[in-house]
């Protein structure tokens, strides 16, 4: 496949580059160039025009001969995956890409500080990985391999030590409010007040050490946001209260909303760190069932079991019939039938074969393989993690882009109206205290953080809740759709029903070469449907030539110079066959028809299960339309669809004509979610506003959807629609809430009606309430697994 390049300087793409009609363009450059140019009617300028030459010299595009170099290091970058401990704010994050980005061979830099997880590509011959760590550290950051966020929380010293002394001001200063209302406290006026600032002293260089490095780092990469605001406040409350005292002036100062502002923060960001449930968990549970060893193959045909850790790429490994299958790689030899459905939700096993492909935690159920290691344990282990980094980081679009603008201009604005309000009341007369406290309480009494934390907690809570629900979120701009659903497309074969089929045979009992030639033929597929036939047939496969499959249609060959057709009633009538009888199952099924020569042999007919509780699952989707779309013959669809109780179906569609239908319906304004398999329904998954895969190749149904279901309970899908639903009813409550008390608060503080003090519970509590309201995001498990429980005590005793 020929590389696209940019359409004027002929340089290597970016990731996400601009579009013009059908040209690509490296930057924005290039593109205004190419539009001048194109106002003038050259459509195909070479690079020695005088205005692409002018341009190169002026800086505004690049010149591909000084970038020749840099053209080829692209083609030697590499990918990281780590997390990054002691995120602060979403602002350090932000900060961290920002200045790494600057650095000579970083090519792009992403950081999710709702997960702590961060990709990094770089170019490994100008920066290596030691060294990207190193700046990492050098910010204050601690960067660390992926681990599960189980393990034990540590650096909490500061948060205790702030509780502690804050606690202590608070005490000291009540003798010193009650004075200010004429109880006398005995002269002792002023060892309170040098108490108290003795003991702000730690709380200022060490409980908020760590702020006050982020704010910064912040600034050095241009952005100024919560901890700015917090190192004003506890900074300009310490040295002025610090003046007063030193002027005697003793009923001024404000140690003690110094100090409980610092521990209010200390302690919101300790909540929010428990609350901070990331979605990785659910995939550290699939690394546990890796084996821990494999068994090595060595010259002379000796094998050895060895440690993962000391495999690596290029070896060869052997797995037995019954054995996982430990490692990523590739079949050298042996042929083996493979349960993927840990990794995949696939229930059928995958025939593998020579050169096919195989993921590590798979069980292999038959046969014997010798595999070439592609991946080390350590790579297979970020394998399980990369998509969920992928589908949280560098999303293309924000739910709410007016959310992010909003919070970057809020800090710069209010500390504009802070500086207003005090040389307003120095203007006005009023003394310098009086203005102080003023604008001290309008930057206390601000929460930036309530902004910034209403969508993307939400998002991770939503997240959470759904790997809960054994679903892995690929792209979290999907999550929007969530609950808004009008219209809900499954597909039959593998989803509705279970694609565990049985063969019967329809006709005069087959030869064991017609059977071998069948073997073959859907030896040569990786549908479902031909998965089963081929293990239904035990006979060996023949030597066919020119085996293809035709999606959706069926397989040909040609053996002993004759044409041989496996595949629907209108494959084989458009190659000129004429069936035998052509009817529908009797029961829930697929036919298929086998012809040699222009004959048609016999009739196949492959029953199926539906899953259970399909019907009820349907009812539970109020005022959801509901399509059944299947490539299948019209006769099985309609019994499935009624059976079910789908409100319409379609059959006989192929890939394209199910993403057709779905794009009909999205044209009349509705929201539609599709439920597939991820093998033949790729189209309709990509063009659906939410695309679930339940079952199917992992290749493909992580490039087509947005949601992963790991488990094939199908019954939940009420559940998630009902779990997003909740999540955009509370973001609006948070962002009304975040909005609401910043507009009123800031109005109060600027009109005098609020103190330094009472701002900072104000402020602390505006956080904790747009917290706990995401608190509030979650299912009752409790009642789900006991109806669960019950289910399988039911089955239990039906059993017996």
């Amino acid at each position: 496949m020929e590389k696209l390049a940019c359409h004027l300087c002929n340089l290597g793409l970016p990731t996400d580059p601009l579009w013009l009609e059908a040209n690509p363009f490296c930057c924005s450059g290039c593109l205004v160039v190419f539009q001048i140019l194109l106002s003038l009617g050259i459509n195909t300028p070479s690079m020695d025009h005088p205005i692409i030459l002018r341009a190169i010299e002026a800086g505004l595009i690049s010149n591909p001969d000084s970038l020749g170099e840099k053209e080829r290091l692209k083609g030697e970058k590499k990918k990281i995956y780590f997390q990054i401990d002691n995120l602060f704010c979403s602002a350090c994050g932000v900060a961290i890409t920002i200045l790494l980005e600057k650095e000579r061979g970083v090519l792009s830099c992403y950081v999710d500080y709702l997960t702590d997880l961060a990709a990094i590509e770089y170019l490994p011959i100008l920066i290596g990985k030691e060294e990207i760590f190193k700046k990492i550290e050098q910010l204050g950051y601690l960067p660390k391999p992926i681990v599960s966020n189980a393990e034990k929380q540590k650096g909490r010293s500061r948060f205790f030590v702030a509780g502690f002394l804050s606690m202590n001001l608070m005490m000291l200063a009540v003798p010193l409010y009650v004075e200010a209302f004429g109880i006398l406290t005995e002269g002792y006026e002023k060892v309170l007040g040098w108490l108290s600032c003795s003991l702000s002293f730690p709380l200022l260089l060490y409980c908020g050490a760590p702020l006050w490095k982020r704010c910064w780092v912040h600034l050095k990469a241009g952005l100024f946001g919560m901890e700015g605001l917090v190192f004003l406040g506890t900074f300009s409350s310490f040295f002025f209260s610090l003046l007063m005292l030193i002027e005697g002036k003793i009923f001024s100062l404000y140690f003690d909303s110094m100090g409980m502002l610092l521990f209010l923060v200390l302690f919101g960001k300790e909540l929010e760190k428990k609350a901070k449930i990331s979605a990785k968990e659910k995939l550290f549970c699939i690394t546990k069932t890796l084996p821990r060893s494999a068994r090595l193959c060595l010259e002379e045909n000796i094998e050895k079991f060895v440690p993962l850790e000391e495999i690596q790429a290029g070896d060869k490994i052997k797995v037995r019939s019954g054995e996982k299958i430990p490692l990523d790689g590739e079949v050298l030899f042996g042929e083996g039938a493979c349960d993927e459905s840990l990794m995949t939700g696939e229930s059928l096993p995958r025939i593998k074969q020579t050169k096919d492909p195989v993921i590590g935690g798979s069980l292999l159920k038959r046969g014997e393989l010798t595999i070439l290691v592609t991946k080390t344990v350590n790579e297979t282990f970020l394998h399980q993690v990369i998509e969920l980094i992928e589908a949280q980081l560098g999303q293309k679009k924000r739910r709410y882009p007016l959310v992010d603008k909003f919070s970057s201009l809020f800090v710069p604005a209010l500390l504009l109206l802070a500086l207003g309000a005090f040389f307003a009341l120095l203007a006005a007369g009023e003394g310098g205290e009086a203005a102080f406290a003023r604008a001290l309480t309008i930057c206390l009494i601000s929460c930036p953080c309530a902004i910034g934390l209403a969508v993307p907690m939400s998002e991770a809570f939503l997240i959470a809740n759904l790997a809960k629900l054994k679903v892995i979120v690929r792209n979290r701009a999907a999550l929007a759709f969530l609950g808004k659903e009008s219209v809900y497309v499954f597909d039959k074969t593998g989803t509705v029903t279970h694609g565990d089929f049985k063969l019967k045979m329809d006709g005069k009992p087959l030869l064991i070469e017609e059977r071998g030639i069948i073997k073959t033929l859907a030896l040569a597929s990786r549908h479902p449907i031909a998965c089963a036939l081929s293990f239904a047939i035990t006979e060996p496969p023949l030597l066919l030539s020119e085996v293809e499959e035709i999606p959706s249609r069926g397989m040909r060959g040609i053996y002993q110079g004759g044409e041989v057709l496996l595949g629907s009633s209108s494959f084989l009538k458009e190659r000129g066959v004429d069936l035998i009888e052509e009817r529908g199952p009797e029961q829930i099924g697929t036919l298929l028809y086998f012809a040699m020569h222009g004959k048609c042999i016999t009739t196949l007919i492959l029953e199926d299960r539906l899953r259970s509780r399909m019907k009820k699952m349907l009812l539970r989707l109020k005022g959801v339309k509901t399509l059944l779309l299947s490539g299948d013959i019209e006769e099985s669809v309609k019994k499935v669809s009624e059976k079910c109780g789908f409100e319409s179906y379609q059959a006989a569609l192929s890939p394209l004509e199910k993403a057709e239908v779905i794009a009909a319906f999205q044209a009349e304004g509705a929201v539609v979610a599709m439920v597939g398999d991820g093998v033949n329904d790729g189209p309709a998954l990509s063009a659906a506003n939410i695309g679930i895969s339940t079952r199917g190749a992992l290749d493909l149904a992580i490039h087509a959807s947005d949601l992963i279901m790991t488990g094939r309970d199908l019954s939940r899908i009420p559940l998630i629609r009902m779990i997003g639903a909740q999540t955009n009813r509370i973001i609006k409550q948070n962002l009304i809430w975040a909005f609401g008390y910043n507009t009123l608060a800031v109005t109060l503080a600027l009109f005098g009606k609020l103190t330094p003090l009472l701002a900072v519970f104000a402020m602390s509590s505006s956080s904790l309430i747009t917290l706990l309201n995401t608190l509030r995001i979650k299912l009752p498990f409790k009642k789900i697994q006991r109806k669960d429980a019950e289910a399988q005590s039911r089955k239990e005793k039906l059993t017996r």
